[in-house]
């Protein structure tokens, strides 16, 4: 089985080799993925958490034989000026890139770049407390269905994102991801506790208050299960299917 590295932004997953088939989830830039099948002009790719679908070629370049320094981007996006390759490379929250130093980095294919705009970080795993800090920059991000970066995200690719942050490999899909860690009650949860509903995920950030992409407000929303609040979900409270401790 071999390697290869995703080399753009954010590559879709498709169910079958046709870029009009749908799109099941995404892999960002700089993230391995394991080739396990071959058709024209896409690869079926399998990513860090088990995911498999099929991602265009072209989308994909050959892992360097070393990996050293790797950052992630911790800002909503950042901007890299490609000096001799023309052009701006715009990478989303979560995407993978290797560091020369200060505000220096490196294309895949070893170029020169100087981070123009965002943040990017050296530790590529931080307390779920810090990645649920960064997660409150993500609010207004668009619902994409199938989305997995700051592009869009759908219900599951942003809990996915926020949890890998934190160092835990949540499954890609909500109902794998309501198998995981342990079920407390809504009474018990904890800020950073998964609320899980019939097809939809959330984050529970304390006294009844969620952190989700939701497909209804179109957009990465804080809203609430408290009926007397101004941003009150009524088609969700009452519908919790299970809360979850992944941590």
């Amino acid at each position: 089985m071999s390697n290869l590295l995703v080399g753009i932004p954010v590559a879709d997953m498709r169910t079958s080799a046709d870029h009009r088939s749908e799109r099941v989830s995404q892999a960002l830039y700089g993230h391995l993925v394991s080739i396990l099948d071959e058709r024209g002009d896409f690869v079926l790719c399998e990513t860090g958490d088990g995911y498999r679908g099929w991602i265009g070629r072209s989308y994909l370049a050959p892992a360097p034989q070393a990996m050293n320094n790797l950052c992630i981007v911790t800002s909503l996006f950042a901007i890299f000026d490609r000096e001799h390759k023309g052009g701006r490379l715009t990478l989303p929250y979560g995407a993978r890139i290797v560091s020369g130093g200060g505000d220096l980095f490196y294309d895949l294919d070893g170029a020169e770049m100087t981070l123009m705009f965002g943040r990017v970080n050296i530790e590529e795993t931080v307390p779920l407390r810090i990645a649920l800090e960064e997660a409150y920059a993500l609010v207004s991000v668009p619902y994409l269905w199938g989305g997995a970066s700051t592009f869009g995200f759908d219900c599951s690719g942003f809990t996915q994102a926020i949890y890998r942050r934190a160092g835990v490999n949540l499954p890609r899909d909500s109902k794998d991801q309501a198998q995981t860690g342990r079920e407390v009650t809504l009474a018990e949860s904890l800020s950073g506790d998964l609320i899980f509903f019939p097809g939809h995920v959330a984050i529970h950030l304390g006294q009844r208050m969620i952190l989700h992409s939701s497909r209804l407000r179109g957009m990465v929303a804080i809203e609430s299960l408290n009926a007397e609040h101004p941003q009150y979900r009524a088609d969700l409270d009452g519908k919790i299917t299970t809360v979850r401790r992944a941590i």
